[in-house]
């Protein structure tokens, strides 16, 4: 048998990512992920989530919270990280998603609330959405009932080294 870590390292694929569009593939995949990470985790010295809500979901599971420690604390996020626009920018409003495209992101509300910005407020605005996940079609259907598809933009998974270039768009 092959020794536990002393540190392990929890991401949010470990406990969200499912491979398989169908829900009890998906379920099942779900549970064993979050089988293996509740013994990893009781077997290893440290638990280190990347993040907050990780944590949160650890100590749920049982993880004893003397053993967690958060890689990435609430609010680490450097300002110098971005350029400051110039004052020659593009008037185009871009709104800028980027994570997983899965239920707890709320992405259905983001279409909906951008239906009515454009719609209600006649704000004229592009809605990027980059990253990947189970509701890539909804959220194609959903732009389409809501007559906003032309203005919606699905990117996908891009590198980590191109997302400020994003950011400094929107």
């Amino acid at each position: 048998m092959t020794a536990m870590p002393k540190v392990l390292v929890v991401t949010h694929k470990q406990i969200y990512y499912s491979p398989s569009k169908r829900a009890f593939t998906c379920k099942l995949f779900e549970m064993v992920l979050t089988f293996i990470t509740i013994i990893a985790s009781n077997l290893s010295k440290e638990v280190c989530p990347i993040n907050q809500d990780i944590k949160r979901i650890l100590m749920r599971l049982g993880v004893s919270k003397r053993k967690v420690h958060v890689l990435i604390p609430e609010s680490t996020l450097d300002d110098s990280f971005f350029k400051v626009p110039s004052l020659e920018r593009n008037d185009e409003r871009i709104i800028l998603f980027i994570g997983r495209l899965s239920p707890e992101k709320g992405l259905d509300t983001l279409i909906h609330a951008f239906a009515i910005l454009r719609k209600s407020h006649k704000i004229d605005a592009k809605l990027w959405i980059i990253g990947e996940g189970p509701l890539k079609d909804n959220i194609e259907k959903a732009a389409k009932i809501a007559n906003v598809n032309s203005f919606v933009k699905l990117i996908g998974i891009i590198p980590h080294s191109k997302i400020i270039k994003y950011l400094e768009k929107a």
